[in-house]
């Protein structure tokens, strides 16, 4: 039964869920971004994920920490704008307080979400959280992971993206993602995974066990933008296995498998429309390097 109407049914829903610790079992976020500045795009994907501890004014945070790539490009189909980067640095500090997730934002604690609201309640503001009529709806269980969770769905909003939130996992959007409106900014959440297996998302293709490196530099992918083709060296030691092209979302548009390939590897991609690009490259003994290019 998913639409539960009184904060009864709340009680009964989640008289039988156990407490989750959101941030045990080495939790990541594969998410993926957009925004525009100065009519140059900066199209992200990323991985947040658990990483260490800290103490500040006797309260013990989780280290979270923020991976991945950037790419700025003149539009969807346009030519690079600016460099392509890459980057693994501290993000946030948060700490769960029983249904709260908290984050230190630099001065003070803040409330990043309250799940433990009823149907009816208004869902309350907090620091990604800027409307203030957002209505729980009904509440659905779902169990992923061996764990038992609680889909929230709230009434239409100003923000009709923030239709749905899944307990400590997020909204469509993210999870620290604002859910503000943001006029120059688009984000969205790919895949959910637990100790290395994702458990939630279907764009895959970023999953988050997959170690991210500078791709482009390691390999020397050229050219990039592409025009008819692309060269990678092989590091040496190593055998490709096969390499896999992506949309910006991660649906596969060409798989190519190989046999113990070393020294350069070049392959054709005239037939691929100009636009963005995901590149993986699998190797024998099992690393993956993946990137992303640009097509003219």
């Amino acid at each position: 039964m998913r639409f539960l109407t009184s904060a009864f049914a709340l009680f009964i829903l989640t008289a039988g869920f156990t407490q989750v610790d959101y941030f045990a079992n080495n939790p990541e976020w594969n998410q993926a971004s957009s925004c525009t500045l100065d009519g140059c795009v900066d199209y992200r994907d990323f991985v947040y994920y658990i990483n260490g501890d800290s103490t500040i004014n006797a309260l013990t945070y989780k280290k979270c920490f923020k991976r991945g790539q950037s790419v700025m490009t003149d539009g969807p189909t346009g030519p690079a704008c600016g460099p392509q980067t890459t980057y693994d640095d501290l993000a946030y500090l948060v700490r769960q307080d029983g249904y709260q997730v908290h984050l230190w934002n630099g001065t003070n604690d803040t409330l990043l979400y309250d799940f433990d609201v009823a149907v009816g309640d208004t869902f309350p503001v907090a620091y990604n959280v800027c409307d203030r009529y957002i209505v729980l709806d009904s509440v659905e269980q779902i169990t992923f992971g061996g764990q038992q969770r609680r889909k929230l769905y709230f009434t239409e909003t100003t923000t009709g993206s923030f239709s749905n939130m899944i307990e400590g996992v997020g909204w469509p959007g993210g999870f620290f993602e604002p859910v503000c409106d943001q006029p120059n900014c688009g984000y969205q959440f790919n895949c959910f995974s637990l100790n290395g297996q994702v458990l939630l998302g279907t764009n895959c293709f970023f999953e988050a066990s997959v170690l991210e490196q500078k791709g482009e530099e390691l390999l020397n992918i050229r050219p990039n933008p592409m025009e008819d083709e692309f060269c990678i060296d092989i590091p040496k030691g190593k055998i490709l296995r096969s390499v896999h092209i992506a949309d910006p979302v991660g649906v596969l548009v060409k798989v190519m498998y190989l046999k113990y390939t070393t020294g350069t590897f070049c392959s054709a991609v005239e037939n691929l429309p100009p636009g963005n690009y995901l590149l993986g490259f699998e190797f024998t003994d099992g690393e993956e390097i993946q990137t992303k290019v640009v097509k003219k």
